[in-house]
């Protein structure tokens, strides 16, 4: 597969306007999705990995843990990274 052509800031100009939702900033478009539950926003990503694959292009993923604004972040939340995180990456 050929590599992709990267837009001209001209280019990205034009076409930012029809991308409602989504920000231009440090050369990366990005954009927050908020999902009912952890299993919806886990299927959306699974969702995206076809695509991308097929043409060679990767995007970041983030993740941001909390529950909603009024809850705040619960005790599990932080002691997942702590406990979990570094033998979670080991396996992949």
């Amino acid at each position: 597969m050929d590599k992709p052509t990267i837009l001209t800031a001209k280019e990205l100009r034009t076409v930012m306007p029809r991308l409602a939702g989504w920000k231009l900033a440090r050369n990366k478009l990005s954009r927050t999705f908020e999902f009912q539950d952890f299993v919806h926003s886990l299927s959306f990503v699974n969702s995206l990995v076809a695509y991308f694959e097929t043409v060679d292009h990767h995007p970041d993923v983030r993740i941001a843990f909390g529950t909603t604004p009024s809850d705040g972040v619960c005790e599990v939340v932080v002691l997942w990274p702590r406990e979990h995180l570094e033998q979670t990456l080991k396996c992949c």
